[in-house]
């Protein structure tokens, strides 16, 4: 039995790798999707280092030589940013601006009130909020020294602040994350798994439903009746050579996006494969059943098609699913994206172990033993 399933599938899948449609589907679109969708979606650049901040002041670079000028600098930089003073308040230079006033020095120093002046460019988002507060907090530090200073009866010079600088903190601030950090994905690491396990499906269903509808119509199925062989072992080669294809189509795609993309896999690259592996068997599975269920090529490949896409929606493959509502979110479960989806969530962005994705393999599994079921029950060889 096992030789007669190898044999066909065998047979199948060489058919199908030679189809230039296969081709297409399985090797260009997915990739290029994955560029296109990466590109569009925020946050598919992350800060490589402290973010540049211009410090317009009157002297420009030899404000650095004023003591309570470099004592802000310092500030900025533990905040931290990349400083560069600049001297012409009105160029555009930089993204992040804040400018010191004319006399800032003297009226610093003689305990006087004075005002700086930060902006930042682009529309207001979580990224200007922390850079205001990041600005804040360096002020907020250069006015305790002050005080500090000021209190002590000593003068503000550049030995006075170089001191209090050097000297430990009476009051010390322990910080610890109470839970585990849950990053919400964007850019290449949302889109290369959402579109991935899309394409993954969308072949599955098309390639497999539609091969059995031509099948059927043109008498190849009844050649087989003919055969020794049963209509059990004829789905299980079909199935087979699908899911070899999810296999080649799985190992293609992170191979290319691990490449062009830097798509980051975190350490549980197996189980990642794995998990497309499961999806690969549901929805080969899955197409079976909807080459047994309609009657011309077209129907199949529509209904195919709008399950596939309705799928990716649903399930959160062309959006994060935590942006979406709570109903939706639990829609999500009912549906072989939606399990995948979860369980590359688990393992990517919330740096859990493996075995944190079996349940989301468990439910792939028992969704192709069920899909497999209906699927011997509902052949037809014409």
């Amino acid at each position: 039995m096992l030789g007669r399933i190898l044999y066909l599938a065998r047979y199948d899948l060489s058919f199908l790798l030679r189809s230039r449609e296969t081709q297409m589907w399985v090797f260009f679109m997915p990739i290029l999707f994955m560029f296109l969708i990466g590109n569009m979606m925020p946050g598919r650049q992350r800060a490589t280092g402290p973010a540049q901040l211009t410090l317009f002041a009157p002297a420009g670079a030899d404000s650095m030589q004023q003591p309570v000028t470099h004592a802000l600098v310092r500030h900025l930089e533990a905040a931290p940013f990349r400083v560069i003073v600049e001297v012409d308040s009105s160029a555009a230079a930089g993204r992040r601006k804040l400018v010191v006033p004319a006399d800032f020095e003297r009226r610093a120093i003689a305990g006087a009130p004075d005002s700086l002046r930060f902006t930042r460019d682009g529309d207001p988002d979580a990224g200007s909020r922390l850079d205001q507060v990041r600005v804040q907090r360096a002020v907020f530090a250069l006015l305790g020294d002050l005080a500090v200073i000021s209190a002590r009866g000593d003068s503000i010079n550049a030995r006075s602040l170089a001191e209090l600088r050097a000297k430990p903190r009476a009051i010390a601030l322990d910080v610890s994350p109470a839970g585990r950090l849950r990053v919400i994905p964007g850019g290449f690491q949302q889109a290369v798994p959402g579109i991935l396990t899309q394409f993954i499906f969308l072949v599955m269903l098309t390639s497999g439903g539609v091969m059995l509808v031509i099948e059927r119509r043109a008498g190849l199925l009844r050649r087989i009746a003919s055969a020794p062989v049963t209509r059990g072992e004829v789905l299980a080669s079909r199935i087979l050579a699908r899911f070899a294809l999810g296999l080649v189509q799985t190992v293609f795609a992170v191979g290319v996006a691990s490449l062009l993309f830097r798509v980051d896999w975190g350490g549980s690259l197996p189980m990642i494969l794995v998990l497309f592996a499961g999806l690969a068997l549901s929805g080969a599975t899955l197409s079976v059943l909807f080459g047994n269920l309609t009657d011309n090529p077209g129907q199949t490949v529509g209904l195919a098609v709008l399950g596939a896409n309705l799928a990716a929606a649903l399930g959160g493959c062309w959006w994060p699913i935590e942006i979406v509502p709570p109903f939706m979110q639990r829609l999500a479960w009912f549906l072989p994206t939606g399990w995948t989806m979860h369980g590359l969530r688990r393992l990517m962005s919330y740096g859990d172990p493996p075995e944190a994705a079996l349940g989301s393999l468990a439910l792939l599994l028992a969704s192709a033993v069920v899909f497999f079921a209906l699927g011997v029950r509902t052949f037809r060889y014409r």
